[in-house]
């Protein structure tokens, strides 16, 4: 694109990068067969899952963009490539708005398993983590899906529908990554109090911290940009040339999307949490700062763990908040019944 003018026709406002896509899509893929290698290393299917499933999804979107890339971005309503022209920009869409907030709530598990580990110092139960957030975050999915394939329609009168709901989307997710942030701080505070002998602990409060702040800065950029959106007429350049330079300016596409989301990628492909964490929530860190429960490399006893994962991943986490597992709600209770263990929190 020339000096950020738009181009008649093109659902991209300008002429999208060639090379850009297919190289993100390519380290997406690395990345991918990271998580996957990783994943399977240090058995943190439950822990880490998630981000297979949104490296193999940024794929298909930036590989979808690069399609589009190659003169395949100019919507022509009665041209007989229309439909397969617009589908793949839609779903390019929508492949890369929705792993944000799965990554989100990745981070949110993470954050989970951390609780269950130093359980005497979390400001709120271990379980209830991971079903309040990913329920708020199945909220923001829905927004996200509905308001992207809205907005990113050019035949549609829905536009103006769809980026409302895509800010509202934003905004719940923002809100939730300050929570998150709060949250967070609280419990390295009292951790930092503590005698706790496991050094990896520290370092796992730094990768999220990262790992958040990288989504934050991407949220904000979705933020201010959809927030100045219109609707768009895609055959009136002199209407797209209105348009903030955020939408007619590429570059801040990549740097603030493309570039922030890859990075949180490739982060916890170097500090997999299953480097950190037991496999197992009934290992835990006593408060005399040493490891107990079950051995870190023994087996979890639960055969249901890869179901749930699935079922949480593909329901947000609203599977987790209405089938709660009995199991970890009360076996702490169980064993440490008449016990001064504070591990029976609940």
């Amino acid at each position: 694109m020339e000096n950020g003018k738009a181009v008649f026709g093109s659902l991209y406002i300008y002429v999208p990068n060639k090379p850009a896509p297919i190289v993100v899509a390519a380290i997406f893929a690395i990345s991918f067969i990271g998580h996957v290698y990783q994943c399977h290393r240090y058995k943190a299917w439950g822990m880490a899952g998630i981000q297979v499933l949104c490296a193999l999804l940024y794929v298909a979107g930036y590989a979808l963009r690069e399609y589009g890339a190659w003169d395949n971005y100019i919507y022509e309503k009665n041209a007989p490539n229309s439909h397969t022209v617009l589908m793949a920009f839609i779903m390019s869409q929508v492949f890369i708005y929705v792993p944000p907030p799965l990554l989100e709530l990745s981070n949110y598990h993470v954050l989970s398993r951390m609780f269950y580990y130093v359980p005497y110092k979390t400001p709120i139960a271990p379980n209830k983590v991971f079903a309040i957030f990913g329920s708020l975050m199945s909220l923001v999915e829905i927004f996200n899906g509905l308001g992207v394939a809205f907005s990113s329609n050019p035949t549609g009168d829905e536009q103006n529908a769809g980026r409302i709901l895509v800010i509202v989307s934003l905004s719940i997710q923002l809100t939730v990554i300050l929570s998150f942030i709060v949250m967070t701080a609280i419990f390295w505070k009292r951790c930092s109090k503590s005698d706790i002998k496991n050094q990896a602990i520290p370092k796992l409060f730094v990768i999220l911290y990262l790992s958040m702040s990288l989504i934050l800065i991407r949220c904000i950029y979705r933020v201010v940009d959809h927030a100045g959106q219109t609707s768009k007429d895609f055959k009136n350049v002199q209407d797209e040339n209105q348009d903030s330079p955020l939408e007619r300016y590429e570059w801040f596409f990549w740097v603030f999307e493309g570039t922030t989301m890859l990075g949180n990628s490739l982060l916890w492909n170097f500090f997999n949490p299953g480097r950190f964490l037991p496999r197992s929530t009934e290992t835990w860190i006593g408060e005399d700062g040493l490891e107990t429960g079950i051995p870190r490399n023994q087996k979890p006893p639960s055969a249901e763990a890869p179901v749930r994962m699935i079922m949480n991943v593909l329901t947000v986490g609203l599977w987790g908040l209405i089938f709660p597992k009995k199991t970890e709600e009360t076996k702490y209770d169980e064993v440490n019944q008449g016990s001064t263990d504070q591990r029976n929190y609940y």
